[in-house]
């Protein structure tokens, strides 16, 4: 075993059962966001744009579970991300 890893938890493999909520769907992301770190050592400016995305979907579908997530609705979360009216700057859009 290599010295540089023997203290690490184990890995556990992602569990989706059928009572999983939109929590479980943001413990699911974290998940991916670490092994986004540390196994695909993504930039942290990849990681933050991952964040803001998913940030962005739990707030305009705060209702979708793990059972619920399907293709039609990425499809739509993506018609409204860009239907949407964006704010920048300081209250400029």
């Amino acid at each position: 075993m290599n010295p540089a890893t023997q203290n690490l938890p184990p890995i556990r493999p992602f569990v989706v059962s059928e009572k999983k909520s939109s929590r479980d769907l943001c413990t699911l992301f974290g998940q991916y966001i670490a092994e986004c770190q540390y196994t695909r050592r993504r930039r942290p400016a990849t990681i933050r744009g991952y964040k803001a995305v998913f940030d962005t979907f739990v707030k305009l579908c705060p209702d979708v579970s793990l059972n619920s997530l399907t293709t039609e609705t990425m499809t739509r979360f993506f018609a409204v991300v860009q239907k949407r009216e964006r704010i920048i700057g300081k209250g400029t859009i």
